[in-house]
């Protein structure tokens, strides 16, 4: 299902041994969008999509970001 639509991958990064994390840009129906998904990666090393992710316009992202900076910072107070 998630593959239906042409992507251009941007970043990955190991979620874990047997899962990566994906971010890419694609475009459906006249609008862009930012896919950020968990890839199962099997035996033979091929990746599949999972429904576990994120399919967002793009003119959310800054928002999106806002949001991440305040979990990164709740995460990892600054000492006093």
């Amino acid at each position: 299902m998630f593959d239906r639509y042409p992507k251009d991958k941007v970043f990955s990064m190991e979620k874990s041994p047997k899962e990566e994390l994906q971010f890419a840009i694609c475009e459906r129906k006249g609008g862009k969008f930012a896919d950020v998904r968990v890839y199962f990666i099997q035996e033979d090393g091929s990746k599949v999509p999972t429904h576990k992710g994120l399919f967002i316009n793009v003119e959310l992202l800054p928002e999106v970001k806002k949001g991440l900076d305040r979990v990164i910072e709740a995460a990892h107070p600054k000492a006093a």
